[in-house]
């Protein structure tokens, strides 16, 4: 009906003003309209808008600006869903930004639709984090392959690059609307697929088992113990990887 009355009013004394987002169906297309298209905000106005917003959060917390790539409903909301301790930095960010509602009904619902396969897939490369698909792959052996990414494909949501086989989400917060949509169980049991797929990579594998572990494990304990010491011998003193701490999702 928008389409209709915009294309109508083409050459009129009348204004029409709308919105529609990158990669969704819009009403106005081929309508003879004037097109702006809005580009993401650059650091500097993301910093801004981020402190304006919420003056709480730490500018040591760079990974909400980084994740948000310039989209201002994303700098405004993501901190929503964070702890207050987490926007102080006094304790652990997520391995995987969690979303707020109004962020959970954009990204989410083109991921809920899609086939179970495909969202099984979507979740071990979001948990993996490395665009790996070689890892994916070897992760989801015998239940999924890489030709069940193909909807995600067509429906915008991941790049698959055939040359270097990497898998890369369009924007960061997919892959956090994958990770929310999973249960519990489903995020075990990906970790655990990363895990077994891992086991040359000791501190991936032992990060990945530590997420599968329902409770204190003493092996997965000894793990993170002896991927801590092969940090420390490689002179790497500096702030510890989220994904070596063990943290449960």
């Amino acid at each position: 009906m928008l389409g209709f009355v915009a294309r109508r009013l083409v050459g009129s004394r009348i204004g029409f003003l709308a919105a529609s987002r990158e990669g969704s169906d819009s009403f106005f297309e081929s309508s003879g309209l004037t097109e702006r298209r809005l580009e993401p905000l650059d650091d500097a106005s993301s910093a801004e808008l981020l402190a304006l917003a919420h003056p709480d959060v730490s500018p040591a917390v760079r990974r909400i600006a980084a994740e948000a790539r310039g989209n201002p409903l994303a700098l405004v909301e993501l901190p929503v869903a964070l702890s207050a301790e987490q926007r102080a930095t006094l304790a652990a960010m997520p391995t995987v930004l969690p979303l707020s509602e109004r962020l959970q009904a954009i990204f989410a619902s083109r991921v809920a639709e899609l086939p179970g396969h495909s969202r099984e897939l979507l979740l071990i490369a979001a948990l993996d984090g490395s665009g790996d698909l070689a890892s994916v792959e070897a992760a989801a052996a015998g239940r999924a392959a890489v030709d069940d990414l193909a909807p995600a494909e067509q429906n915008r949501l991941v790049t698959i690059s055939a040359d270097n086989r990497r898998l890369s989400f369009r924007h960061p917060l997919i892959g956090s609307a994958v990770v929310e949509l999973a249960t519990a169980s489903e995020r075990r049991r990906a970790h655990q697929a990363l895990a077994d797929a891992l086991r040359d990579q000791l501190e991936r594998r032992a990060w990945h088992l530590g997420e599968a572990a329902l409770g204190p494990d003493e092996t997965v304990a000894g793990l993170l113990e002896e991927a801590a010491r092969h940090r420390l011998q490689r002179g790497d003193r500096g702030e510890p990887d989220a994904r070596c701490l063990g943290q449960q999702s």
